[in-house]
């Protein structure tokens, strides 16, 4: 159960990271971008880690306060939840 979640959430991160990539490159060439709306709700939505990375690899939104704020707060959650998940599927095993 455990590494379909991870797969799935690891395509996502893949998608968000190449989300936030793709719209650098369409803010570099004056092109219709996509909003900031549905990049910090992608991020929120698990792609914390895609989101990170990006912002600070492209150097996409990373003057963007909201967009710092909300992807360190992401990856924090993220983080929680995984452990939380982690610590029900021990449980579970256990009794």
């Amino acid at each position: 159960m455990l590494l379909p979640l991870l797969g799935l959430v690891a395509l996502w991160n893949i998608f968000v990271f190449i989300l936030y990539w793709v719209d650098k490159r369409r803010a570099a060439k004056g092109k219709w971008r996509i909003s900031e709306k549905a990049l910090l709700l992608c991020t929120i939505l698990m792609g914390s880690v895609g989101a990170w990375l990006a912002v600070f690899q492209l150097r996409h939104k990373s003057q963007h306060w909201k967009f710092r704020v909300v992807v360190w707060l992401s990856l924090i959650l993220q983080i929680l939840s995984f452990i939380a998940v982690l610590g029900i599927l021990y449980l579970e095993r256990s009794i």
